[in-house]
């Protein structure tokens, strides 16, 4: 695993240049890197194969004096290029955006985006369909993304976007609304749909991932977050519950519960359940 760069910030200007990878045989201490792990349908398998990545990024930005209602504006260019161990381009994206900030914290962005991908191995992305061949895929994507004032007593967001999706098209639309009570703690309801169109037979698909998120803030010490989500692709119904108990700075403890149910019919069965205990502890040396 590497990884290094270099970057340069101004009022106006801001730009960035980064080199990574990793190999086949690195596995992170905390968490995964996705990347590595490829899922071959035809196999059933799982190939973990290293790669490397080259990314860049542009930000110009304007501040206008005595606007009623900007406080800043700014176009962000990024680009993305990952390769294959063996020198081989696996994967491109270049993305252009542009972002307004208000004074109120009202946030816009409008953004487009152009990818090629060199799939591997045969996927699927519809339950039902068939998958999809290995081979070159470009398509192009754009949209927006709007929220509101994070820290208001009522929080929103919403956001549509779309275009090409490998050999066919994808339209997606989220939102979401949270209900603040300080210094108490969070409702906040918010859900993701995709609509997936493919050439027969690798089929279509409207996914519907709805996800309910409840945040209690006891103390400045001790906090409670549960998630209730369903996923109309997976048909699966989760609970994930996790007290966090924070006893020293940078320290915590967590108690973390997950229930899974199947929802064949409309009807809930059990799946699975755990129970996680985690302790995080910081101290300098």
């Amino acid at each position: 695993m590497y990884a290094t760069g270099a970057a340069y910030r101004s009022r106006n200007f801001s730009g960035s240049l980064e080199a990574s990878g990793a190999g086949s045989k690195y596995y992170a201490d905390m968490g995964f890197i996705q990347r590595i792990e490829n899922y071959d349908i035809s196999r059933d398998t799982i190939l973990r194969i290293g790669f490397n990545q080259v990314s860049s990024e542009l930000t110009y930005s304007f501040y206008p004096e005595n606007h009623p209602l900007l406080n800043r504006h700014w176009g962000t260019l990024s680009n993305t290029v990952v390769f294959n161990p063996d020198g081989t381009m696996n994967e491109r994206n270049h993305n252009l955006s542009y972002s307004f900030f208000a004074k109120d914290r009202r946030y816009l962005q409008f953004f487009t985006s152009y990818n090629e991908v060199n799939l591997q191995f045969p996927t699927r992305f519809v339950r039902g369909g068939e998958p999809l061949a290995p081979g070159s895929y470009r398509y192009a994507q754009g949209g927006f993304f709007f929220d509101t004032d994070s820290r208001r007593t009522w929080y929103f967001l919403s956001g549509v976007d779309g275009g090409g999706f490998y050999n066919g098209h994808i339209l997606k639309a989220r939102g979401g609304i949270t209900y603040r009570i300080q210094p108490y703690g969070s409702l906040g309801v918010s859900a993701n749909w995709n609509s997936i169109r493919l050439p027969e037979p690798n089929g279509h698909a409207d996914i519907l991932n709805l996800t309910t998120r409840l945040d209690i803030t006891f103390t400045r010490d001790f906090f409670w977050t549960t998630f209730f989500q369903y996923n109309t692709q997976a048909r699966i119904f989760n609970i994930n519950s996790r007290f966090q108990w924070r006893f020293a700075p940078l320290s915590d403890l967590y108690l973390v519960y997950t229930d899974n149910y199947d929802t064949p019919e409309g009807i809930l069965r059990d799946r699975s359940r755990t129970l996680v205990f985690k302790l995080n502890y910081w101290w300098t040396i």
